[in-house]
């Protein structure tokens, strides 16, 4: 699966304009070195459980923004360019059954994010630490 993902220019959805809302919402110094935690993999519960306010300002933080990615970020930056590697990485895998398999289910969560893309998508929270 690892090798599937590797080559693609995003190994989950996501575009440049959102990570560009994601930087001016933090309002952050770009003249300086930043930290930055990019919480996101999985299932997202971890994701949502730090987005609770009172969580966030517990351990000192501030939330600035919330967001949730447009379907272009799903199709265009992350399922069209995966799909367009499927042969590829077939090749690539000598056309093995486990590489047969990791396709396939790829191409099964991109059929369910068509079928319900009006109910799934990534929600971005930005928060930074309080002073």
């Amino acid at each position: 699966m690892i090798d599937l993902h590797k080559q693609g220019h995003r190994q989950g959805p996501g575009g440049d304009a959102e990570t560009e809302l994601v930087l001016s919402l933090a309002m952050l110094d770009r003249t300086k070195e930043l930290k930055v935690a990019d919480i996101g993999c999985g299932t997202g519960a971890s994701t949502l459980v730090l987005a609770k306010i009172k969580v966030l300002e517990k351990r000192g933080y501030a939330l600035v923004g919330y967001f949730v990615l447009p379907e272009h970020c799903w199709l265009d930056e992350y399922y069209r360019p995966m799909q367009a590697g499927f042969e590829v990485f077939l090749n690539r895998n000598g056309n093995s059954e486990e590489a047969h398999a990791i396709m396939t289910a790829e191409q099964q969560e991109i059929d369910l994010y068509e079928s319900y893309k009006a109910y799934i998508s990534y929600g971005v929270y930005v928060a930074k630490k309080s002073h």
